[in-house]
């Protein structure tokens, strides 16, 4: 939220963040709100918000309001995924595909292989075939 409400007031400004950091920095800073401002001041100190960069602002509350996935959380949310009624094999590999990335495996191929045979929907597809 706090950064879309800056990129708005930028682009209203016609400001280029780049070229203009300072004021840019204080349009940041401004557009915070008090709790927002005071836990950044908080996550800096014994520094100040001014005595920082526009860039180092934004990666700190980057990182404070999205912290990078837990790998084992997503291992577990990826390890749980089963194909959905309705939902065709392709879509189901995507799914998979996209929960693994921040799953941290080092077997990755493996992985989604065994994923996608355990959580096929349809036995069928996993039978061996018998010629007889």
């Amino acid at each position: 939220m706090w950064e879309g409400t800056f990129q708005a007031s930028v682009c209203a400004n016609n400001l280029d963040s780049t070229k203009e950091a300072d004021r840019c920095r204080g349009i940041l800073l401004s557009s915070l709100g008090l709790p927002i401002f005071t836990l950044l001041s908080n996550l800096l100190a014994p520094a100040k918000p001014t005595d920082k960069s526009l860039l180092e602002l934004i990666v700190i509350l980057k990182v404070y309001f999205k912290p990078a996935p837990k790998g084992i959380s997503e291992r577990f949310r990826f390890m749980g995924r089963k194909q959905n009624q309705g939902e065709t094999v392709s879509q189901f590999l995507a799914e998979l595909r996209h929960l693994a990335t921040h799953c941290k495996f080092k077997d990755l191929d493996e992985r989604l292989r065994d994923q996608f045979v355990f959580g096929l929907l349809s036995e069928s597809a996993t039978k061996p075939i018998h010629k007889g």
